[in-house]
């Protein structure tokens, strides 16, 4: 008879140890995948605001020159 409750015998008595691991595995894969995702986003989100800044300076650059040519 198993130690535990789940009332299985035989070849079966070890499954709900191994679903449980196999569900942490999961889980624990899960939250790494989504913190690699949040990361890259992060990253992005960097890229796209270092973009604009430059693109930003460029044009003020460009209007106080403009102002000295007139």
């Amino acid at each position: 008879m198993p130690d535990d409750d789940s009332g299985l015998t035989g070849q079966f008595a070890r499954y709900p140890e191994l679903f449980a691991d196999l569900k942490a595995r999961i889980r624990s894969a899960q939250v790494r995948a989504a913190l690699s995702v949040n990361r890259e986003l992060v990253l992005l989100y960097q890229q796209i605001g270092s973009a604009i800044l430059v693109l930003q300076e460029k044009e003020v650059s460009n209007d106080k020159n403009q102002r000295w040519d007139r």
